[in-house]
């Protein structure tokens, strides 16, 4: 079955977005070399606009004289080397803790490709500014996990209380995992359709 007959007999406000943006693909990469810079540009990017965190990055990797930033490249760095390329000092320190973790092989990227989602969450939450939200990002978006839906994230929920008219009450978030277990195992999918929609907006 395809994942647009999955939807269509699943869940048909979600076949309406396929039918209007096509599915999207979800890609991401086993090549593990490049996870810390991507946890990095995470980090960074948290809060931010896209045009924000797109400048602190460039100003972040001519630290490393553009070549690929690595864990022991970071904590030879002043903190204040990072400050100046435009970082909160939450975000200074949030890396910091990142680089930290992973020279010390807390953090076994070599490994994410065999490991489930959620043993994947909970080696990236041990860094202190990496939570739950930035973990699923992570997921969707590097590793291209299909069966991620974030509950943090405001535009998915946004996106599904306009697709399904639902009201803002208290049950808000426990009414929107169940529609998304509809979605399971292409949740990803889902989610970057529900991205797609308010994008259009």
């Amino acid at each position: 079955m395809t994942i647009e007959d999955y939807f269509k007999q699943k869940d048909k406000k979600i076949y309406l977005l396929v039918r209007k943006y096509g599915v999207i693909p979800v890609k991401g990469t086993d090549d593990h070399t490049g996870y810390f810079a991507k946890l990095c540009r995470e980090i960074i990017g948290q809060q931010l606009s896209g045009y924000a965190a797109g400048a602190i990055v460039s100003r972040f990797n001519k630290l490393f004289k553009n070549e690929t930033p690595e864990a022991q490249k970071i904590l030879q760095l002043e903190d204040q080397d990072l400050r100046d390329a435009g970082m909160a000092w939450s975000k200074v320190r949030a890396i910091k803790n990142l680089a930290e973790l992973a020279s010390e092989g807390k953090i076994p990227y070599e490994e994410f490709c065999k490991m489930s989602d959620l043993e994947v969450i909970e080696s990236l939450v041990q860094v202190k500014g990496i939570g739950q939200w930035t973990a699923e990002m992570f997921l969707i978006f590097t590793l291209g996990r299909k069966d991620v839906f974030s509950i943090g994230d405001l535009g998915l929920r946004k996106a599904v209380v306009r697709l399904y008219n639902l009201r803002v009450t208290k049950t808000l978030n426990e009414r929107i995992l169940k529609l998304s277990r509809r979605w399971s195992p292409y949740r990803s999918y889902a989610s970057l359709l529900l991205w797609k929609s308010i994008d259009e907006e």
